[in-house]
């Protein structure tokens, strides 16, 4: 009490001498209080609370603000990979409008020229109201002519007259040229024998004919769908629906003065327009992108009524009158679809980008809240003084929150620009769009906003719990507030059991629930308050009997049970922090591993392809390869359930397929070659799934016996939770009971499965003279959005951990700063009874290292028990075998023990030498 009377003495001495000039005396003018006038800069004279104090809002307005530009820019990358992807293209994604067939005579509503040339500038003039269309680009298709030389062969190919805006820059001319005259595809010119400069005969209705001189050749569009410009006449020149029929008449390309020309003098006087109106990029945003959605649905609901102008002269999209029904007017985008995948896409990323957000808010907060505890614990002085001047709570709160302003503005405003900087620099590569911008800012403004009230918060508890308040104020730090959060974190586990781990989520994507996060950190706080109280305990306890300890124990031990809510905040912030990294390692390991394993079990291997079941492998291939035969359904058991078959090749199964040895007591090898003959008239298996072991199975309404050679959890070619029952393929087709070739069944499929590279084994596939006709991989299965939204969800909260265990050495820095001052005077003091700097650096290490540790322990023991309760909650693929593995992250966890260690022996090397490097003198003359 004597040596806090000083202190409180010399720091309101030393504070009026400061601010004597402006203390007000009679007959002067009322001035403001120095107490609040220096509030806003008071804190500069700590820079490391100050740095800290940034730090936290730093980090509450980049959790805020990070997420919705990053979705944004993650929509804007999906959009663009999505619209440059197969199928679709910038022309898909535009506007397209055919009318089909139009006549060239065809007038004007308002008698002002063709039809043709008043609908190509109404598509023009309303497209190009939208900033995301490009240019309007029209093509013209006629019908189907005859292609023969003028002289030689009599050989004749049919093909189609077209004339396109651009038509030749998207063809691959192949001799002379596609911008005059007629460029013949080559599918035409190498069947008739013919090349630029030579005559041929068009050859149209009832026989009308013209000549025309071929210009150029190009390579033919039939051989593959080509997504793009020629998107829109994809079946005219691909006939998808039968792969051995010849090709459709390919195009012959002319200007399209010359095709309306050719048409007329070949008997037609009609052909088929088309106008699209392609993206003008496919770098678009989430926002252009809805707004060209809006804009398509209202034009073609203006087009569409007959009552403007718009629909009387377009007349789309309406029911087909009869005997019109060749008459084809249709308005066409595939932007919707787009949108619609690419929700689902973000679906998957936004629920762990949400889940990551709301934790590192948590987080921040906890910073926040650790460097307010702190920087009271640090400016005991200063809180004793107000209290002698009869400040009330609220008043230092407030003044706290004041104290705050400056660096939670530019620790916000620091947020703000990393999380931009970060997303546009590191992130996905799409743009932000400009409507999340004010939507981010204000998050920011929130957030720091947040960061004062709870700091002046922290300061009106951290006063009311000081030693100099009232009873009722020193008893605050005996309520157990630690015990409810306990019991709700308990039953929202619970209730997270009841109901199970993932909630159905936007786009039809299944994603873990928000309980997920809530009920670890629930649990870790308050098994942290319960830790920290035992800790406290322990340490007083050892105080009482310190004097038998060594003078590094001696100090350590005095030094933690001094400080009673410096200790209580390090110990809380440290291990909750630890925790949630523990927790989130043993999860995504877990959930990685139970993924992996799922989709390699549905797939078999790395790679599958379905073949036709007379496919057979020639030679060797080069990557292994083993061929199996699946029969979902394929019979029942003499328990009276189904089983699915799988018949296996036992000779090339184990070097192929997927095993994990969790699945079974042996290997897979020693599984499987046990296969071959079994009881006289049956056969030998493995089994999955099932109860007691069958003796015999039913089949095409054949009992055959069953020799069960192994049990398994889990076999490869698993796809249902039926039983699964394994054979040698040889074994099951040798059978007479069932007759030849008892898998040749509709259900049955045969498969190809290859180990390896995906890339790898999709080319060895390639080299059979069948090759598969599907192909599936592990990658693509584990990849679904269902599964990507678990799977990025923890990944995110494994990231999340990381990042909590990293600020465990802030803490523990904040811890030693705030600490400073009674250490510097146990330092001094110390000194004068002989203690050496070695001494003194081993006491600060027990202190830190005993304090982390301890903490570290209570924090792994907690959230490994969360972890292994709610693993099995986490089963993204509940209709494949196995049940979800926990993997425990025995590396993470003790290279965690190890960095504690590290960061004690630092922090202890840097206090020792800040404590050096103070005047011990002035400190002694003021502990006295």
């Amino acid at each position: 009490m004597k040596r806090a009377a000083t202190s409180t003495r010399v720091a309101w001495n030393r504070l009026r001498r400061q601010h004597e000039p402006a203390i007000a005396t009679k007959g002067d003018v009322l001035r403001p209080d120095p107490l609040w006038a220096k509030a806003p800069l008071a804190l500069r004279r700590y820079p490391g609370l100050l740095a800290s104090l940034a730090l936290g809002a730093l980090l509450l307005s980049l959790a805020a603000v990070a997420l919705p530009l990053f979705l944004s820019a993650t929509t804007s990358d999906l959009l663009r990979r999505q619209v440059d992807g197969a199928g679709v293209s910038r022309y898909g994604a535009g506007l397209e409008y055919r009318n089909s067939p139009l006549s060239f005579d065809a007038v004007a509503a308002d008698g002002e020229g063709p039809l043709s040339d008043r609908l190509a500038a109404l598509f023009a003039r309303e497209t190009g109201r939208s900033p995301v269309l490009g240019p309007t680009m029209e093509g013209i298709m006629g019908s189907v002519i005859g292609v023969t030389p003028l002289a030689g062969s009599a050989e004749t190919r049919d093909g189609r007259l077209f004339a396109g805006t651009d038509a030749g820059a998207h063809v691959e001319v192949l001799a002379g040229t596609a911008d005059e005259g007629v460029t013949l595809p080559d599918l035409i010119a190498d069947a008739l024998g013919v090349g630029v400069g030579d005559t041929i005969r068009l050859t149209g209705r009832r026989d009308r004919t013209a000549a025309v001189v071929v210009g150029g050749v190009y390579r033919g569009l039939y051989a593959k769908p080509s997504p793009g410009y020629w998107q829109a006449w994809d079946d005219d020149i691909h006939n998808i629906t039968c792969k051995d029929c010849a090709p459709l008449p390919q195009f012959i390309l002319v200007p399209r003065d010359q095709m309306i020309a050719l048409e007329r003098r070949l008997g037609r006087n009609e052909a088929s327009f088309t106008w699209q109106a392609p993206l003008a990029t496919s770098s678009i945003t989430s926002q252009q992108a809805l707004e060209l959605q809006r804009f398509a649905a209202d034009l073609h609901a203006t087009i569409s009524d007959p009552g403007s102008e718009l629909g009387s002269t377009f007349q789309c999209c309406r029911e087909p009158q009869l005997f019109l029904s060749h008459h084809q007017i249709a308005f066409r985008t595939y932007l919707p679809q787009v949108i619609d995948a690419v929700n689902a896409r973000v679906a998957a990323i936004e629920a762990p980008g949400r889940i990551l957000r709301t934790a590192g808010l948590l987080i921040a907060s906890l910073v926040v809240a650790a460097t307010g505890m702190f920087a009271f614990g640090a400016r005991r002085p200063e809180a004793r003084l107000l209290h002698a001047r009869g400040a009330s709570p609220v008043v230092v709160g407030v003044r706290g929150a004041v104290e705050a302003v400056l660096p939670c503005v530019v620790g916000g405003s620091l947020g703000v620009g990393m999380g931009a900087l970060l997303v546009l620099a590191l992130g996905p590569d799409g743009a932000v769009a400009g409507d999340v911008w004010p939507a981010a800012f204000r998050g920011a403004v929130v957030a720091v906003l947040v960061a004062i009230v709870l700091l002046g918060l922290i300061a009106t508890i951290a006063y009311l719990g000081s030693t100099e308040r009232s009873s009722a104020g020193r008893s605050l730090r005996w309520i157990p507030w630690e015990l409810p959060v306990l019991v709700v974190g308990w039953l929202e586990l619970e209730r997270l059991r009841s109901v199970g781990a993932l909630t159905a989520g936007s786009g039809g994507v299944d994603r873990p629930s928000s309980l997920m996060l809530a009920v670890p950190i629930l649990l870790l706080a308050g098994a942290m308050g319960v830790g920290v109280r035992l800790f406290r305990w322990i340490a007083a306890a050892l105080r009482a009997r310190s004097d038998r300890y060594g003078p590094a124990s001696y100090l350590a031990v005095h030094r933690l049970a001094a400080a009673p809510a410096l200790t209580a905040a390090l110990f809380v912030a440290s291990g909750t922090c630890l925790g949630v990294f523990v927790e989130g390692q043993t999860l995504v390991r877990s959930l990685q591993t139970t993924v992996d394993a799922k989709a390699k079990i549905f797939v078999g291997s790395d790679v599958q392809g379905r073949i036709d079941r007379r496919t057979q492998p020639v030679g060797p291939l080069a990557v292994p390869v083993t061929r199996v035969t699946r029969l979902p359904r394929a019979g029942t058991l003499d328990t009276g359930a189904e089983f699915d078959l799988l018949a296996i090749d036992p000779g090339t199964f184990a070097s192929t397929a997927f095993w994990n040895d969790a699945f079974a007591d042996e290997p897979l090898d020693a599984l499987v070659g046990r296969l071959g003959d079994g009881p006289p008239g049956g056969i030998s298996a493995v089994v999955v799934g099932a109860g007691a072991d069958p003796v015999s199975l039913t089949m095409q309404q054949q009992q055959i016996p069953l020799a069960v050679v192994g049990r398994a959890s889990a076999f490869p070619g698993s796809a249902s939770l039926r039983p699964l029952v394994v054979v040698d393929a040889t074994a099951i087709n040798g059978l007479p009971s069932l007759g030849a070739e008892p898998l040749a069944q509709a259900r049955a499929s045969t498969e190809l499965w290859g180990r390896g590279a995906p890339e790898e084994v999709i080319d060895a596939f390639s080299t059979l003279d069948l090759p598969p006709f599907q192909i599936v991989t592990a990658a693509e299965t584990a990849d679904i959005p269902s599964i990507a939204a678990v799977v990025n969800t923890f990944l995110a909260l494994n990231a999340l951990g990381l990042g909590a265990a990293i600020l465990v050495v802030g803490a523990l820095l904040m811890y030693l700063q705030a600490r400073e001052r009674s250490r510097l005077v146990a330092h001094g003091l110390s000194l004068r009874m002989g203690m050496t700097g070695a001494v003194h650096r081993r006491s600060l290490l027990i202190e830190t290292s005993s304090l982390l540790t301890s903490a570290y322990g209570v924090g792994l023991a907690v959230a490994l028990v969360v972890a292994i309760a709610t693993v099995p909650l986490l089963d993204p693929l509940t209709a494949v075998r196995p049940a979800p593995l926990v993997v425990l992250p025995a590396r993470p966890m003790l290279l965690t023990l190890a960095g504690l260690s590290f960061a004690s022996w630092l922090a202890c090397l840097v206090a020792d030498a800040r404590s050096r490097r103070v005047p011990m003198g002035e400190v002694m003359r003021t502990a006295e």
